[in-house]
Formats: C-alpha cells, structure tokens, sequence
C-alpha cells in the first residue's frame, strides 16, 4: 500500500502528523486530493477543512485558516496560519469563527478584503452545515 507522509504545523506546535493514504486539501483553486507519488508543488490554502484518511482507513479532519503546503510525492508539509485539530472542531468553535468574520466583513478597509472574509465565512457556513459532530 502507498502512503504519504504527513504533517501538519501551526505557528504553536505540530498538530497532527502520520502515515496517510489520501489527503483533501483546501487548495487556492479549490479541493485537492494529494496520493502518494503525487507531483512536488507548493500551494496557497484558503480556509477549509484538511480531510485525511490514515492507512487503517479512519477519516480525520483538521481546519485550517489559510497557510502553505508543500507536496513532494512522498511527503506533505502543512504550514497553517491558524488550526483547529479534530479535537477541537465543534459548532460552537465554528460559530465563534463565523461571528469573527461576520466582525471582518463589517469593518473591511477594502472591496478585496471584504471578498476574502465573505468567501472565508461562506467555506465555515459549508463545514458547519457538515458537521456530524
């Protein structure tokens, strides 16, 4: 069986690592699934849920908010502004999130700023209504 290996950090720790069959990222352009032998690339991530399936294939999730990462085929690096583990993803956390850019919206210096925060809250509302927790 091919895995790839993976990490994901945050600016305070390593948050989640192991050996993983496929990983959903939330790309700049949208979802991508990244496999072992995957291409190497370097991607922005917009805020989204990280879905993984380990190698006994059990899903974990982890939400991010924005970030980089990097794929070299036999590896996957995640570089996250901020995280949410799969512990600590809930309603609530996910409420408190969607006020906070609801907050952003408002107070927007710019139309492209207030169009990130929109499409941010908008991925939030989809993770939420998603929920199975």
């Amino acid at each position: 069986m091919a895995v790839i290996d993976f990490e994901l950090i945050s600016p305070e720790r390593v948050v989640l690592t192991g050996e993983m069959k496929s990983i959903v990222l939330p790309g700049s352009e949208g979802e991508m699934t990244i496999m072992s032998g995957h291409e190497p690339l370097v991607t922005v991530l917009q805020v989204g849920m990280i879905v993984l399936t380990d190698v006994q294939d059990r899903k974990r999730r982890a939400f991010v908010w924005g970030g980089f990462a990097e794929i070299t085929g036999r590896t996957v690096t995640v570089l996250a502004e901020r995280t949410l583990s799969p512990d600590d993803i809930s309603r609530d956390t996910l409420d408190r999130e969607i006020a906070s850019m609801d907050l952003i919206i408002e107070t927007a210096g710019s139309e492209t700023s207030r169009h990130e925060a929109e499409a941010a809250r908008h991925r939030l509302l989809l993770v939420r209504e998603t929920l199975t927790i």
